[in-house]
C-alpha cells in the first residue's frame, strides 16, 4: 500500500484510516465534544465515510453529532450534510441543508 491520498492508496488504507479515526474519537470524553480539534475529527471521519461511499453511516454519524451537539455552529458539518445528500441523489435537499445551517448561525471554523 502507498500512501494515503496518492494514487496507490487502497480501499483497506481507508478503512484502516477510519479505524484510526474512531479510535481517537472514543477516546474523548463528553466534555471535550467542543472543542474545534474533537470537531475536525469528526469531520475526518465523515469524509472518509463519503469516501467510502457509507452513506448509511454517514448519515448515521452525522445525526450522533447533531444529537450530541457536536460542531452544529460549524458550517462545515452542514457542508459534509449538503454533500452526502448530493451523494445520495437528494439534490432537492443540499440547499435546504446549506439553509439550515444558516439558520442555525453556523460559521466557517476558523482555521
Amino acid at each position: 500500500s502507498g500512501k494515503l491520498g496518492g494514487e496507490h492508496t487502497t480501499r483497506d488504507d481507508v478503512i484502516y484510516l477510519l479505524k484510526l479515526f474512531d479510535h481517537a474519537i472514543k477516546q474523548i470524553s463528553r466534555e471535550q465534544y467542543d472543542n474545534e480539534d474533537f470537531h475536525s475529527l469528526c469531520f475526518g471521519k465523515t469524509k472518509i465515510l463519503l469516501r467510502l461511499q457509507e452513506f448509511d453511516d454517514t448519515k448515521t454519524f452525522l445525526k450522533w453529532m447533531k444529537n450530541n451537539k457536536i460542531a452544529q455552529l460549524n458550517a462545515q458539518y452542514w457542508m459534509l450534510f449538503a454533500a452526502l445528500e448530493r451523494s445520495l441523489g437528494n439534490s432537492n435537499k443540499i440547499i435546504p441543508r446549506l439553509q439550515q445551517g444558516l439558520y442555525e448561525g453556523a460559521l466557517p471554523s476558523s482555521d
